[in-house]
């Protein structure tokens, strides 16, 4: 049986009436994902029906079927400065329940290189865990400045994010009619995918 991981995400937008657009972290969406499903403040079960990632950052735009209660939140224009005040919303360690948010509060410190991104990351004095990943980092006007992508190891107290600058450019090709397409194709392969697997289970 596959494993499976557990994250934050944040609403950045709402299609029609029918469906929630989340953002979250891209080492959380995997080409092999049979489903996933999101979990609103409430505790009420949504299914994704298809997510698109970057290869060029760490992240992932998830398509739930419905709307999920909540406005969404806006990608902030201003970059922020070394000392700002930055607020992060998770459920790390997958700790959660019915309106219950675990806040966490910190500074911006700028920004630094990984072997293992192609961009820089930003760096950010907030305390994390597994299920941070995919989680927003906010401004003092609860503006998006960063989506956390992983920690430090052995020091929970440092959290590296994407930069303002790439959420800005995942963000405006989520804007386009390419995105569109891209999501359909992505839809159609997770149905195809869960498909097989239910065809498996059955076969046992």
């Amino acid at each position: 049986f596959p494993s499976h991981d557990t994250g934050s995400g944040v609403i950045i937008n709402h299609i029609e009436n029918s469906n929630t657009i989340i953002l979250t972290a891209g080492h959380l969406c995997h080409s092999n994902t049979v489903a996933m499903r999101v979990l609103d403040l409430n505790e009420n079960k949504f299914d994704v029906s298809g997510f698109v990632r970057t290869n060029e950052d760490d992240l992932c735009i998830l398509k739930i079927d419905g709307i999920i209660d909540g406005k969404p939140i806006a990608i902030s224009e201003d970059l922020p400065e070394i000392g700002d005040r930055a607020y992060n919303i998770a459920a790390p360690m997958g700790i959660h329940a019915p309106n219950m948010e675990l806040m966490f509060e910190g500074y911006y410190q700028g920004q630094i290189r990984i072997s293992a991104e192609k961009n820089p990351l930003s760096v950010f004095s907030i305390s994390g865990m597994g299920g941070s990943s995919g989680s927003p980092v906010f401004n003092e006007n609860w503006e998006i400045v960063g989506i956390i992508s992983r920690g430090m190891p052995d020091f929970q107290h440092i959290m590296l994010a994407v930069s303002l600058e790439r959420i800005k450019v995942f963000y405006d090709y989520s804007l386009t009619s390419q995105f569109e397409i891209d999501m359909l194709k992505s839809t159609a392969e997770q149905n195809k995918r869960t498909l097989d697997f239910m065809e498996k289970l059955m076969t046992r």
